[in-house]
């Protein structure tokens, strides 16, 4: 198992996504921060608050956190399903509570391309149904 801090910060959203979170006035407790898009950093949730606050860094939030806050605050919910011997087994859904507005994201070789791709689609969607 990689015990490398790039195995560490890939737990953690990219900083294109952060940034767009942030924008949708995402401010959870978050263990990971980006004090620009090359440097991230990790440390108590507490010490990420007043770091973030102070310096206007981003927060860097775990993927299952994404997926949990989509949920929670507004009702998109977010699954990537895998079908065996396919090239592009893995395949993202969103659905919204009134599920009208399924949406299915495409196919991707990777689980990590698709999570990606189904949290950007995610965003644009919460963006059109909170305008």
């Amino acid at each position: 198992m990689d015990t490398s801090g790039s195995f560490i910060q890939n737990q953690f959203c990219s900083y294109e996504i952060a940034l767009k979170l942030k924008e949708l006035g995402f401010n959870e407790l978050c263990f990971g921060f980006y004090y620009n898009e090359n440097n991230f950093e990790i440390a108590i949730p507490d010490v990420v608050e007043v770091i973030c606050d102070k310096f206007n860094y981003i927060k860097a939030p775990l993927w299952q956190q994404v997926i949990e806050w989509f949920r929670n605050l507004h009702n998109i919910y977010i699954w990537i399903s895998y079908s065996k011997g396919y090239d592009n087994p893995y395949s993202s859904y969103i659905i919204t509570l009134n599920k009208t507005n399924g949406i299915t994201t495409g196919y991707c070789k990777l689980y990590e391309e698709s999570r990606k791709r189904v949290i950007l689609k995610a965003i644009e969607l919460c963006k059109t149904i909170h305008n």
